[in-house]
């Protein structure tokens, strides 16, 4: 089905509520992110970095 077709349907249904994704919104989400962060920066001043982005050579 053409997706315009189905947003035009949803958008016309009384009962339809849109509500955002906000799962990261979470203490605990927030503070795994926070976590995260603090990690990496720690790794990056020990001259560890990690999660580094196209690196196929980090361990």
């Amino acid at each position: 089905m053409d997706a315009e077709i189905i947003s035009t349907f949803i958008y016309s249904q009384l009962s339809t509520d849109i509500t955002p994704h906000s799962a990261f919104n979470t203490k605990e989400a927030v503070q795994r992110i926070l976590d995260t962060t603090v990690e990496n920066i720690t790794a990056f001043t020990l001259g560890k970095p990690q999660n580094i982005e196209g690196d196929s050579l980090s361990v």
